[in-house]
């Protein structure tokens, strides 16, 4: 390695001259731009290669890194599983963040992934906006549009980082969001109820759900607005409100693997995790013990604003609910 240059990158064993191009692709991004530590390409599972800051990860041993990037594509194809019957198409995006930094794992060429680690603690109320990680999570994103292209494959727009800038929302005007509480005495259920309804309004968010200690106190949705039923040729508006119901129900399951994943690297309880399918994301934010939102954006071109208008949920929930 040169004495100047900022990275390191690890092959694996049967890692031959196919992989030059992806390889160098890798090692520049991570080298031009410092947000992410670790870097790792799994193929099906199995370790690629890797590229490593060892300025921004030398308090972490390199094999915990890649076997932590192993366990997390493992989870990656059990929460595409779950997603599926949605009918919004494949996961192509994970972010889960803890008050200590955040890893993410994206799809590039069909079957691989790459697995980005950043420590960066929180420092912005809205925790997409911490700025390392969103930075990281952009770099990471496009990246994979990046190893796509090699293949002629198109983009699948990860995050919606592509269309950030250009974003018009699907709805013009929601006007009358189906709000419905479900257990009237839960704490802040009412006040979650109002403010559930107003992030419809904005029009990045499809679909709000409240859990108070594992029951759901309130749903929110303007699923059944006519500028969304080209969304609904597969699945009836109802059947999906019940899925995602039940998903968000599961979530907490999934939440607590990825914890045991997370507590050594980066370290900290899971607080947001980011489901990003073809079509649109699922997010959970923990708002304490027993208390959580999960959202729903339909649109991949709002994606980041979805993420952002369920922090800012979920930040006025934490402080008026």
């Amino acid at each position: 390695m040169d004495s100047e240059d900022p990275v390191v990158v690890s092959t694996a064993g049967h890692v031959g001259d196919a992989f030059a191009d992806t390889i160098e692709l890798c090692r520049d991004a991570i080298a031009r731009d410092d947000a992410i530590g670790h870097l790792t390409h799994y193929s099906l599972g199995m370790h690629n290669f890797s590229v490593d800051r060892p300025d921004a990860a030398h308090q972490w041993r390199h094999d915990d890194l890649v076997t932590l990037g192993r366990r997390l594509s493992f989870q990656f194809t059990v929460l595409d599983r779950t997603v599926h019957e949605a009918r919004t198409g494949s996961l192509i995006r994970l972010v889960a963040q803890t008050a200590e930094g955040a890893v993410i794992c994206v799809t590039a060429q069909p079957g691989d992934q790459l697995v980005g680690i950043v420590r960066a603690p929180m420092d912005a109320e809205v925790l997409p906006r911490t700025p390392r990680v969103r930075q990281a999570d952009a770099l990471l994103s496009m990246l994979a549009v990046e190893l796509r292209a090699q293949t002629r494959l198109s983009s699948q727009n990860p995050g919606g980082f592509e269309t950030l800038q250009d974003f018009v929302p699907i709805i013009g005007e929601v006007t009358d969001p189906k709000v419905t509480v479900r257990r009237p005495g839960a704490p802040g259920a009412d006040r979650v109820a109002e403010l559930a309804a107003e992030a419809l309004r904005h029009k990045y968010l499809h679909f709000v759900t409240y859990f108070v200690d594992g029951e759901v106190a309130v749903t929110a949705d303007s699923l059944g607005e006519p500028e969304l039923s080209s969304f609904f040729t597969q699945i009836h508006v109802d059947l999906r409100r019940r899925f995602y119901v039940a998903l968000a129900r599961q979530l907490p399951e999934s939440v607590t693997r990825l914890n045991r994943l997370l507590s050594p690297i980066p370290g900290g309880r899971l607080l947001r995790l980011v489901l990003d399918v073809e079509q649109g994301a699922i997010y959970y934010y923990r708002l304490g013990a027993g208390r959580y939102l999960v959202s729903i954006t339909l649109d991949q071109s709002s994606v980041i604003h979805g993420d952002e208008g369920t922090a800012d949920l979920a930040t006025q929930v934490l402080r008026y609910g």
